[in-house]
């Protein structure tokens, strides 16, 4: 147990999970650009998230939050605190009884708030630490408040680095991949001859060793075979959009970078009108996989990746474009191909890997614009993808080596 009052940088070095050298960057960092020093080690990668959180529960005598928990806050639950009260104190619910509210805050030693959350509720509070960088999803998540770019970096990456952890985990895919040069992915390939079993050898025998036959049976006629029944027909496939949770169980274990768009396609059934998926070649954008679009016409597609376009601007960095396609020349075979929903309210997400565009979803939205609570559905499937197809390639990478 560490004693009262001890800094968070001196408790992880006490633990052993942080040099020297490595707090004194992280202060360096934390005097530049500001926020909770436990942030700071995030974001140099100096610490897991999970010591940090484990240190944090330690030096404060609270319980920790996970990310999950926070994520999953039941509606009655996030009732109890008002948007105002919890964007003021950065504090989320996440369980409650009759008499109890638990919340999650980024310093449980603020008195103040805790008084304010007691009356406000009408329970006790009960206090448990989150990062910051976590709570402020949550507030975004469920009560609107924006989160700032450089925390949903950071939480963005976490994101990632869990997701690899977890799928490092899982099973090995038993068939060998290979890749699609151009863009680095590809479909699986079989290799009969060694999946065949090897086929059984005869004991070696001796020279001149006789080995005695046994009599031949009398010919008889071979009964007919038994009729072979029939296969079961598949299990349907369940009518409306894919749970955020099914999306990240089918990408855990991607099969290649088809499988990935595949699940991305099957997230956007029901979530939107139509969508067209393009992958990155070089210098263009080649159409993959379409949900509501003539998908034969849109894998033709080759759009320029070297001229004025919204893809253009997503390549050079920019988070997500909302709002109907100009009258560009790089836009206008998509524009064919969309027809007046071309002239609507549409998103188009980057997906990327370590930085560098890979692919892009497009998405015609069912009404007039995308619902902010469907738009950080989309982005959140985008990025699961993304994590996915950095998979794929760590793993060809690993066949290679």
């Amino acid at each position: 147990m560490c004693a009262r009052g001890t800094r968070l940088g001196e408790l992880l070095e006490q633990r052993g999970v942080l040099a020297r050298d490595q707090l004194l960057r992280a202060l360096r960092h934390q005097k530049v650009v500001g926020g909770k020093l436990g942030t700071c080690l995030l974001e140099i990668d100096a610490v897991p998230e999970e010591e940090i959180v484990r240190a944090l529960a330690e030096q404060q005598k609270v319980p920790a939050v996970t990310p999950e928990e926070l994520r999953s806050v039941p509606a009655d639950v996030r009732r109890l605190l008002p948007a105002k009260v919890a964007r003021a104190h950065f504090v989320v619910p996440v369980r409650a009884t009759s008499t109890q509210v638990e919340v999650a805050m980024i310093d449980t030693r603020d008195l103040r708030a805790l008084d304010e959350l007691s009356f406000v509720t009408g329970r006790r509070v009960r206090p448990m630490i989150a990062t910051e960088a976590r709570v402020l999803e949550a507030l975004e998540k469920h009560y609107g408040e924006e989160c700032p770019q450089r925390f949903a970096k950071l939480v963005e990456r976490l994101d990632r680095a869990a997701f690899l952890r977890r799928s490092r985990d899982e099973p090995e895919p038993t068939q060998q991949l290979s890749w699609d040069e151009s863009f680095g992915l590809g479909a699986p390939r079989t290799d009969a001859a060694a999946a065949a079993p090897a086929a059984a050898q005869p004991a070696p025998r001796t020279p001149h060793e006789f080995v005695p036959q046994p009599p031949a049976p009398p010919a008889a006629e071979a009964p007919p075979p038994p009729p072979v029944p029939k296969p079961p027909a598949p299990p349907a496939r369940p009518a409306g959009p894919l749970a955020l949770g099914d999306v990240e169980a089918r990408l855990m274990n991607p099969r290649d970078a088809d499988a990935v768009g595949e699940v991305v396609i099957q997230a956007m059934q029901g979530r939107c009108a139509a969508a067209a998926l393009l992958r990155v070649r070089k210098n263009s954008l080649d159409g993959w996989h379409a949900h509501g679009l003539d998908a034969v016409r849109l894998r033709a597609m080759r759009l320029p990746l070297d001229q004025p376009s919204i893809f253009l601007t997503l390549r050079e960095g920019a988070p997500l474009h909302r709002g109907p396609l100009a009258e560009l020349p790089a836009h206008l075979e998509m524009i064919g191909l969309l027809g007046e929903a071309a002239h609507r309210d549409l998103v188009a997400l980057p997906m990327r890997v370590r930085e560098r565009l890979v692919a892009v979803l497009l998405i015609v939205p069912e009404g007039a614009s995308v619902s902010p609570a469907v738009l950080r559905e989309l982005q959140s499937v985008t990025a699961k993808a993304s994590i996915a197809l950095e998979l794929c390639i760590m793993r060809k990478k690993l066949h290679r080596a």
